[in-house]
C-alpha cells in the first residue's frame, strides 16, 4: 500500500515539475520582449500581457516546493530573481514622506487620457466632463497632458472652460481631421508656464495616434514636454461584447475561436504599428536640446518594447516614487499600467499618484518633480 502511494506521489511530482519547467521557460522568454521589435516578432510582444500571471504562477511553485521540502524551488526562484527589475516596474513600495515646509514647490505634471470627456455618453456626458473639470481643479497641476482631448465650442465647450477653471492660459493642441468640422479631437498640453517651441511627430498624417511636444521654462531651465498617444488596439463594440460574454457566460467553441482570432489579429497589428511609432519618437527625444518630460498613454505594459525604447536614459515616476500596483487602465480588459510620466536624469520625483477616478477608461497619473542638478 505504501509503495502505491509513493508511486502516486512521485507521478504527481513529475507532472508538477514538467509544468513548473514550462512556466519557467515562458517567464524567461518574456524577459526578451523589451529587446525585440514587434515589427519583426509581434507574437512574442503579446506575451508581455501574460507576465503578471507567469510571475504569480512561478511564485506559487516556489512556495509549493518549499512546503514539500524540495530543492526544486530554486528553479522558479532564480527565474523570478532574474527579472526583479521588471517586477519593480509593476509593483512599488515608496511610502509618501512627510513634506518639509522648507522644500521648494515642485513641478506637478498630470497625464490623463480623458476619453473625449465622456462626449459619446448618451446621458451623463455633461456630468462626466464637469467631474473631470472639478478633479483637475483640485489637483493643482502645473502641466497637464491630455490624450483623446475633445472640444466642440458650441455644443460641448472644453478648451476655453479649462483655461479659465485651471488658470492655465498656455495651451498647445493638435487635432486630427473629423467629418464634423466643429468637433476637435486629438492631443493637448496645458501649462501655467509660457509655451515656446512646439511640434508634432506623426507616422502618417491624419492618424489619430501621434505625439506632440512643447517647451516651457521652469525655474530658469528649458524643459521639453512630450505628450504621446501611441497606437491603440482599436477594439470595436463587438470585440468588447465578445470579451464580456466570454468572461461571464460559456460560449460555443466555434464562436470562441472566431472571436479570439479576431482579437489576436488586432493585437498583433497594433504591436507592429506601435513599434514603428515608438522608434520615431525615441529618436526625436534623443535629439532634444534640453531635459524632457515624456507623458502619455503608451497603450503598452512596462514589459514591452515600447516602454524599453521610450524609457532609455530616463527615469520613471512610478518606479522612483510609486506605491502598490501601478495599474492605470480602468476599462473592461485586465488592468495594466499603460500611462506613464518619464523624465530626464536632472529631475527627481518626490510624489507619484494614480487617482482612482473612474471618469474615463484610464486613471489620471500625477508626478511632482524637483530639479536635482542643472543639465550640463
Amino acid at each position: 500500500m505504501k509503495g502505491k502511494r509513493k508511486a502516486k506521489v512521485s507521478f504527481v511530482s513529475r507532472i508538477l515539475l514538467i509544468i513548473n519547467i514550462i512556466l519557467v521557460f515562458l517567464l524567461l522568454l518574456t524577459y526578451l520582449i523589451p529587446y525585440i521589435s514587434p515589427a519583426r516578432f509581434p507574437y512574442l510582444a503579446m506575451m508581455g500581457l501574460t507576465y503578471p500571471f507567469l510571475l504569480t504562477a512561478n511564485l506559487i511553485f516556489v512556495i509549493l516546493w518549499l512546503v514539500r521540502g524540495k530543492w526544486i524551488f530554486l528553479i522558479s526562484l532564480l527565474a523570478v530573481l532574474l527579472g526583479v527589475r521588471h517586477i519593480m516596474t509593476h509593483l512599488q513600495f515608496h511610502f509618501r514622506p512627510e513634506s518639509s515646509a522648507t522644500e521648494a514647490p515642485g513641478l506637478k505634471v498630470i497625464s490623463y487620457n480623458v476619453h473625449l470627456f465622456g462626449y459619446y455618453e448618451e446621458i451623463k456626458k455633461t456630468e462626466t466632463r464637469n467631474n473631470i473639470f472639478a478633479f483637475l481643479e483640485s489637483a493643482g497641476a502645473d502641466v497637464i497632458c491630455f490624450q483623446e482631448f475633445f472640444d466642440n465650442p458650441e455644443r460641448f465647450p472644453v478648451l476655453d472652460s479649462l483655461k479659465t477653471i485651471l488658470g492655465m492660459p498656455y495651451v498647445f493642441t493638435k487635432y486630427v481631421p473629423l467629418r464634423e468640422s466643429s468637433n476637435h479631437f486629438g492631443l493637448a498640453i496645458f501649462s501655467r508656464y509660457p509655451i515656446k517651441d512646439t511640434g508634432s511627430i506623426h507616422i502618417r498624417q491624419g492618424h489619430t495616434n501621434f505625439t506632440i511636444f512643447a517647451d516651457i521654462t521652469w525655474q530658469g531651465e528649458r524643459i521639453r514636454i512630450y505628450n504621446n498617444h501611441l497606437e491603440s488596439i482599436r477594439f470595436s463594440r463587438a470585440d468588447y461584447k465578445f470579451y464580456e460574454e466570454l468572461t461571464n457566460n460559456p460560449a460555443e467553441p466555434m464562436e470562441v475561436g472566431r472571436g479570439s482570432f479576431r482579437l489576436f489579429k488586432k493585437l498583433t497589428r497594433a504591436y507592429g504599428k506601435r513599434s514603428r511609432q515608438v522608434d520615431k519618437v525615441h529618436d526625436h527625444i534623443a535629439q532634444s536640446p534640453c531635459p524632457v518630460i515624456v507623458c502619455g498613454d503608451f497603450n503598452d505594459t512596462p514589459l514591452s518594447y515600447t516602454y524599453h525604447q521610450l524609457s532609455k536614459g530616463l527615469k520613471d515616476g512610478f518606479v522612483q516614487s510609486g506605491l502598490g500596483l501601478g495599474r492605470t487602465y480602468a476599462g473592461l480588459f485586465p488592468s495594466f499600467r499603460i500611462d506613464y510620466v518619464l523624465y530626464s536624469d536632472n529631475l527627481k520625483a518626490t510624489l507619484y499618484r494614480t487617482f482612482r477616478k473612474k471618469y474615463s477608461d484610464h486613471y489620471p497619473v500625477m508626478v511632482e518633480l524637483v530639479q536635482t542638478k542643472h543639465p550640463g
